[in-house]
């Protein structure tokens, strides 16, 4: 009862995003954080089952509505449809859907495929508006199979190359699991892992990542040392992007020897692995573990 009454305390100063399911808890004490962190994190690793195949063979035939407009955005109400916009943004029609505005109506849950993320290459880019409508992305599974993995060539993340323009907000992700197998770096590339997007780079305009909760477990095998290894709970890399409202919970692990030195850079962050010039950075707290 006491621990119940301190919670309804904190939320009592909390500010809430309508509907729940994203909310942006301020000055937790920390026993409260940790105590909570470990629960989410207990019950993201129950619920999330074992993944086979890729989404990119499982995605709808259409959205569940809108055009794709400022006031008539796409419609994503299950997992197939989510999927549908990795698909088509991924495709060799991305700049038909890549600038479009796309809108959650319902919580959808990932844990059937291994998810490949919405712009997976550097020469594709989500420059759209993703609104999460406080629902719950759950059980997103990534697994990098190999150190030249084609799927996750930009990094492992629900978002893979997010730039100018950008903005995705208002959701949670419940019980990501992101690992990769237990072989060599590749010396020459770049590497990032996290939950939102594994790169928010916007050399010219705006780009953002706001009001979103993350749970769950990110987990680097691979051994010897990348080019670059950068592991965020929200971002993995970012450049002239704004982040804010936004609490992780996930547990970051980094079982490879990578280091930093001044050849090659491995970098670990709560929220963001590594931010350059001109970042913002806040109202945000990183109540996981790395």
């Amino acid at each position: 009862m006491k621990k119940i009454m301190t919670i309804l305390a904190i939320i009592l100063f909390a500010f809430t995003c309508v509907g729940g399911s994203v909310f942006y808890l301020a000055d937790i004490p920390a026993a409260v954080q940790e105590e909570k962190n470990q629960e989410n994190y207990d019950e993201n690793e129950e619920t999330n089952t074992t993944a086979s195949g890729y989404w990119t063979s499982y995605y709808a035939s259409s959205f569940a509505g809108g055009t794709g407009e400022s006031d008539k955005p796409y419609l994503i109400e299950t997992a197939e449809q989510l999927a549908r916009m990795a698909y088509l943004i991924n495709g060799s029609s991305s700049s038909s859907y890549n600038t479009k505005y796309y809108q959650l109506t319902a919580d959808i849950d990932l844990a059937a495929h291994y998810w490949v993320p919405i712009a997976n290459t550097s020469s594709l880019e989500f420059r759209g508006s993703f609104f999460g409508g406080y629902h719950v992305i759950k059980n997103m599974t990534c697994y990098m199979a190999s150190a030249t993995d084609s799927y996750y060539s930009v990094g492992c993340a629900l978002f893979g190359n997010a730039k100018q323009g950008a903005e995705i907000f208002c959701f949670s992700l419940a019980g990501i699991k992101i690992t990769t197998a237990n072989v060599a770096f590749d010396s020459s590339r770049y590497y990032k892992f996290s939950g939102v997007a594994a790169q928010l780079s916007c050399s010219s305009g705006a780009c953002s990542v706001s009001y979103i909760n993350i749970f769950g477990s990110i987990t680097c095998s691979f051994t010897g040392t990348p080019y670059e290894l950068l592991m965020g709970g929200a971002v993995g890399y970012a450049q002239s992007a704004s982040m804010y409202a936004i609490q992780s919970y996930v547990t970051i692990k980094d079982n490879s020897n990578s280091s930093s030195s001044s050849s090659n850079a491995a970098y670990c962050g709560g929220i963001v692995g590594w931010a350059a010039t001109d970042c913002n950075i806040y109202g945000s707290a990183m109540l996981g573990y790395i």
